[in-house]
């Protein structure tokens, strides 16, 4: 997911793993579908003046959380369950997968 959903003013993926909250209790995501206007790291190859090129963000607000994404991560936290021990030894074999 992109932190600018929640206010960051680049678009900064954050990869979660979600265990013991049903999919239906995850609080609702705020997805945008407009381009942000800056960068976290700079595509290689465009430079300033070039189509699709976007300014990057100073270190400390590329850095910085938006605290509507916190807050919804915090909630995240709220409706989970710690997962039963079954659980557990099933997910210790688990291999995870990068979504694209």
């Amino acid at each position: 997911m992109d932190q600018d959903w929640w206010g960051h003013r680049a678009e900064k993926r954050t990869a979660l793993y979600i265990v013991g909250c049903d999919p239906r209790d995850i609080p609702p995501l705020p997805i945008r579908i407009d381009e942000p206007a800056y960068v976290v790291s700079p595509w290689r190859g465009l430079r300033a003046g070039m189509p699709g090129y976007r300014p990057q963000l100073r270190k400390a607000e590329r850095e910085a959380t938006p605290p509507a994404f916190a807050a919804w991560l915090v909630e995240l936290a709220r409706r989970t369950t710690a997962p039963s021990r079954a659980y557990q030894r099933r997910a210790a074999s688990f291999e995870p997968r990068r979504l694209a």
